[in-house]
């Protein structure tokens, strides 16, 4: 990705230097604490021209706008709001990943309509890191689909189907049928 970056951007800068500038624009979405040392940080750096636009965390009330968005709801109950806000740091991708786990559990769910719980907000089990609530989603997962997944993410770019079935010590056929499920 980053080197199609790098050549796109490259081949709009010839294009500006030659007096016939594109009108394309590229934007790039990334967090600032994972450019040093990356190859993200040379393309930004041989951008002479460029906006950035820094998020900060929600604040309790966008976190309420978000939570009431993703649950459907249209109120959503400020103490519940106040704890998911505080517990993610205002980090709106954690938000909805706790919100989904919420759901899935059930804990969270509508009920005509409205916002409902099966317990106190308060004592609602919410994960401490984002790593948690992966972890939880993925022990729902069946061992086989498991392990495919761990061989993914050791590999850490595409695999092709006749490597990632031989990782798993299956034959590609039915490891393609595993990864359509």
């Amino acid at each position: 990705t980053i080197d199609f970056l790098r050549l796109l951007y490259e081949e709009l800068a010839v294009q500006r230097e030659a007096g016939t500038p594109s009108r394309l624009r590229l934007v790039i979405s990334y967090r600032d604490d994972e450019v040093e040392g990356r190859p993200i940080a040379e393309l930004l750096a041989a951008a002479p021209r460029r906006l950035s636009l820094a998020r900060a965390p929600l604040d309790a009330d966008e976190t309420e706008e978000l939570i009431a968005a993703l649950l459907g709801a249209p109120e959503v109950p400020e103490v519940f709001t106040a704890r998911v806000s505080h517990e993610t740091g205002g980090n709106p991708f954690f938000i909805q990943e706790v919100l989904r786990g919420l759901m899935e559990r059930g804990d969270v769910y509508l009920q005509a309509g409205r916002w409902a719980a099966p317990i106190d907000v308060a004592h609602l089990e919410l994960p401490e890191t984002i790593a948690a609530v992966l972890e939880r989603r993925l022990a729902a997962v069946a061992p086989f689909e498991r392990e495919l997944l761990d061989w993914l993410a050791i590999h850490a770019q595409p695999m092709p189907l006749e490597l990632l079935a031989a990782c798993g010590d299956d034959e590609p056929h039915a490891t393609r049928a595993r990864v359509r499920r």
